[in-house]
């Protein structure tokens, strides 16, 4: 067609008077069609709905590979997307022993060490005594405090609700209820209320996308 907006805005009246014209033929012709199948005892539907398994889009994404429509890096990374839905939180979460916290009575300046240290911009506060984690700590919400604060221990008010949740929940649960609550990190608790690890949004990417190195992992040699 040399002119489609044209002969677009030419159709416009003719296909509205046809849609009015034909219009009760094609209920007529519908409700001919659902008494047709009543009468067999089947139920009339709309639409079919079908979803489309893990299993059948493996497959789907297998033969797209083969046939050359999918890169190699691309297939694994959809190959590994769909497994988000089998793997656990406690299967990539960092053991509680492993995890790097602040204790509730550090001062800021010893905080900021440990930030410095760790190379965490994010770090679980910690309780005297306690298994369980009170919160997160941003580094970024520190910057707000005065300078006099210094001494002090790091005030309640910007320590941040942690995320929580059940050791079996799949990885990819997880990284909805991460995005939708804004929470980077999560605990992993089980039904006991006892700590088992912490995850973070990264180590649920790294199960896609591979080893994610930032400016906190140090270079080898």
């Amino acid at each position: 067609i040399s002119d489609p907006e044209g002969t677009l805005r030419r159709l416009v009246i003719p296909h509205s008077i046809f849609v009015v014209t034909v219009r009760p033929a094609i209920w007529l012709l519908d409700r001919a069609v659902v008494l047709m199948i009543q009468t067999v005892g089947r139920k009339p539907v709309d639409r079919i709905e079908h979803e489309t398994s893990e299993a059948e889009l493996a497959v789907m994404f297998d033969a797209s590979w083969q046939a050359g429509m999918l890169e190699p890096f691309e297939h694994d990374l959809l190959a590994k997307a769909l497994d988000l839905g089998t793997r656990s939180a406690e299967a990539v979460m960092i053991p509680r022993s492993d995890v790097v916290t602040v204790d509730r009575r550090m001062s800021l300046a010893e905080v900021e060490h440990v930030i410095v240290d760790s190379g965490h911009s994010r770090l679980p506060v910690s309780t005297p005594g306690a298994d369980d984690l009170l919160g997160v700590l941003l580094a970024k919400d520190l910057l707000r405090l005065p300078v006099e604060a210094q001494v002090e221990p790091v005030p309640l008010e910007v320590i941040r609700q942690m995320l929580v949740v059940p050791p079996e929940l799949p990885l990819e649960e997880v990284l909805l209820r991460m995005r939708s609550s804004r929470n980077h990190l999560a605990v992993v608790r089980n039904v006991a209320g006892r700590t088992l690890g912490v995850l973070t949004m990264e180590d649920v990417l790294e199960e896609i996308v591979g080893e994610i190195e930032d400016e906190s992992d140090i270079p080898r040699g």
